[in-house]
């Protein structure tokens, strides 16, 4: 009993395959007798006309499959021009295939249905005809919404540019005005120099000259109330003992007679080698009388350059300062006590601290030279300068 049933399901089986087969048959010669229609070697219908639709008979099962090579045909009737992307047009073409295939098999559904000969031809006329049009329209569809698409970003883009620009040109417009302002501003600097009289040159020239003859004078730029030449004096040197000068003079060649050193030179503007006021032991004192009354803010000592003597043991080295209230000195005031270094300049001043100031102002001063840098024979101050502010 199995084996009947076998042998009748392969019969049956054999019987519906050959159904089909000439089913197919008869497609391929509706295919044959159309005007736009010829068949292909390879058992495609195919038609001669651009944008048709290609499909291919399976004549084995007898479905209907949908071919993308004929499809291909319709970008040809579609201006190129309007589709410069490559991805739109794939799109577009899976988009279409897809309905294509559904398309498909409502076509195969009625192409296998029991008609006639006639409608069969219509069928496939008319869906050919459906499909061409569908196709065409989606494809214009596409194309004008991405060249949209494009001409709005190329708007955008040129916008932009157009504002980049107007940017642009102000800032160069403002670079511009700033030019032309320094310009002017230059113009007008140089025309105020060029205007500048020949007093006002001469005022400048006087002034510099003024203030070199005082440096050359005096080095230090600041008035000297003790100077001898302005007004100052020497009033006395207490418990000083004058050294000897280089000076002598002979009495009639048999009594040779030296010069004490003259506290003078203190206060007189020249400083050779040997022009100074030299005393005798490392400690003295002398008492000078100032051109005015004034109010003593600082004090110079200055000794000679190093590099002119042999022995500089004889400078300075510790040293104090009084105001006077009296000639003789009977009443003083201690200014300072202050140190000159020989490593230093020659020129060294000194300021009065305001807490040593117990007056206002003196018209006499005192020197006392406490010690010097070693020299046990004698000690030389060449220069003793008095600054500040007249009073009277």
């Amino acid at each position: 009993m199995q084996a009947i049933r076998r042998s009748d399901r392969i019969r049956n089986r054999n019987r519906n395959n050959s159904r089909r087969f000439l089913e197919n048959e008869r497609v391929f010669e509706a295919a044959a007798s159309l005007p736009n229609l010829h068949m292909g070697g390879d058992g495609n219908i195919l038609l001669d006309e651009p944008g048709t639709f290609e499909a291919e008979i399976n004549p084995n099962i007898g479905d209907f499959i949908p071919n993308d090579q004929g499809n291909a045909a319709l970008f040809e009737e579609f201006p190129r021009r309007r589709l410069n992307c490559r991805s739109c047009i794939l799109a577009s073409l899976k988009l279409m295939i897809i309905i294509s295939l559904m398309n498909a098999l409502l076509f195969s559904a009625e192409l296998l249905a029991p008609n006639g000969y006639i409608a069969k031809q219509q069928i496939i006329s008319t869906f050919l005809s459906k499909s061409h049009n569908y196709n065409l329209e989606n494809l214009e569809a596409y194309s004008l919404k991405y060249s949209t698409d494009k001409l709005i970003r190329i708007n955008k883009q040129i916008k932009y540019l157009n504002r980049k620009l107007r940017l642009l040109a102000k800032a160069l417009k403002e670079s511009k005005k700033w030019r032309e302002d320094i310009k002017n501003e230059m113009k007008a600097v140089k025309n105020e120099t060029l205007q500048m009289s020949f007093n006002q040159v001469e005022k400048f020239n006087l002034k510099i000259e003024e203030a070199l003859i005082l440096y050359d004078a005096d080095k230090v730029g600041i008035t000297d109330y003790a100077l001898e030449s302005a007004g100052g004096y020497i009033i006395s040197t207490p418990e000083t003992i004058p050294f000897p000068s280089r000076f002598s003079y002979d009495l009639m060649g048999i009594v040779n007679i030296q010069y004490p050193s003259n506290p003078r030179l203190l206060i007189q503007p020249e400083t050779l080698p040997g022009q100074c006021f030299a005393f005798k032991g490392s400690q003295g004192r002398v008492r000078i009388g100032l051109a005015h009354f004034i109010d003593i803010t600082s004090v110079t000592l200055e000794h000679t350059y190093p590099s002119l003597v042999d022995d500089i043991s004889s400078a300075p080295k510790d040293f104090k300062v009084y105001g006077l209230l009296s000639a003789n000195g009977e009443e003083k005031h201690e200014l300072g006590s202050f140190t000159y270094r020989i490593e230093k300049k020659t020129l060294q001043s000194f300021p009065i601290e305001k807490v040593h100031k117990q007056r206002k102002g003196y018209a006499y001063i005192e020197l006392e030279i406490i010690t010097n840098y070693g020299s046990l024979k004698y000690t030389c101050v060449y220069r003793f300068r008095v600054h500040g502010n007249r009073l009277v």
